[in-house]
């Protein structure tokens, strides 16, 4: 699809357009980071008319306005990003999927900090357990994940930079995921995003592991539908 408008859209020279030309025409998977957020997701995208279409996740309603700005990092992309502004933070196509629009990435910028998240806001059975208290997951990758907390709650329980003990992640009813340490990072409005270390007891590793494989096999399905 995206071939029919590559005479309209490619300027001589502009390899960050090239990049997404082939992306687009390819299907790749890419990842994409919402600047000043712990929002990471994986998508896939399409170019229109200048513009960069990018596939929008399921349950992504906060973190993208007109005016900020996303980094998609291409599956070769080494240490090199491309970052570009959002014009339209959400389009419903005639198919029902839901996208954002973009603004054509003006160069190439340093990678971050590698780290793929996983939106799993719309499941009410993703828990993290502190002592008596549970907290609903929002996001989770291998490394970190954000809860839902806010005001005073997130202040109590999770004080920026102090190491937490006793945590683990419940996956439904039955399954653990121990924690080795947990480290609150960031407060982010209604949110707080915490770095983490599982539990080496092979258990916890493997329900972990298989939670990441199984968010990964349902994205990867969902945007083969999506654009």
């Amino acid at each position: 699809m995206a071939t029919k408008w590559l005479g309209a859209i490619l300027k001589s020279g502009s390899d960050p357009m090239e990049q997404l030309a082939e992306l687009a025409r390819n299907k790749s998977t890419v990842r994409i980071e919402v600047e000043g957020t712990l929002i990471k997701f994986n998508s896939q995208l399409t170019l229109k008319k200048g513009s960069v279409v990018v596939a929008k996740p399921v349950g992504l309603k906060e973190g993208l306005s007109a005016g900020s700005y996303v980094r998609i990092r291409p599956p070769d992309g080494g240490a090199r990003e491309l970052r570009l502004k959002v014009l339209t933070p959400h389009f419903n196509l005639t198919s029902g999927n839901a996208v954002f629009v973009c603004e054509a990435p003006e160069g190439e910028v340093a990678a971050r900090r590698e780290s793929d998240r996983f939106d799993v806001s719309r499941y009410n059975n993703l828990r993290l357990v502190l002592g008596s208290v549970e907290f609903r997951l929002a996001d989770v990758s291998a490394s970190g994940f954000k809860v839902h907390a806010a005001g005073p709650q997130a202040q109590e329980y999770f004080p920026l930079g102090k190491e937490l003990s006793g945590a683990h992640i419940m996956l439904g009813s039955n399954a653990r995921v121990d924690l080795e340490r947990v480290v609150p990072r960031a407060h982010h409005g209604a949110y707080v995003g915490c770095e983490f270390a599982v539990s080496r007891d092979g258990t916890s590793e493997r329900y972990l592991n298989h939670l990441l494989s199984s968010l990964t096999k349902a994205e990867t399905q969902r945007l083969s539908a999506t654009l």
